[in-house]
């Protein structure tokens, strides 16, 4: 997994660093990283797996929304 969370962060830097890109292309290819990333995730989680990161997924987003 990690390696998989490691490729989409240097894919996610390379793109900010494409001055050549207007803010809409980034925004677009930042959304096909992330399915990408979801995609690979999903081929190598079980169901249970996937079941438990989205839940802690949505608790780090609640946590992180109280600090704010």
């Amino acid at each position: 997994m990690s390696g998989i969370l490691n490729e989409a962060r240097t894919q996610r830097e390379s793109i900010f660093k494409d001055s050549g890109q207007t803010d809409e292309q980034k925004q677009e290819k930042l959304k096909d990283v992330r399915a990408s990333r979801r995609s690979k995730i999903d081929d190598v989680f079980t169901p249970d797996q996937r079941t438990q990161l989205t839940g802690k997924l949505k608790e780090a987003v609640a946590k992180d929304k109280t600090r704010q």
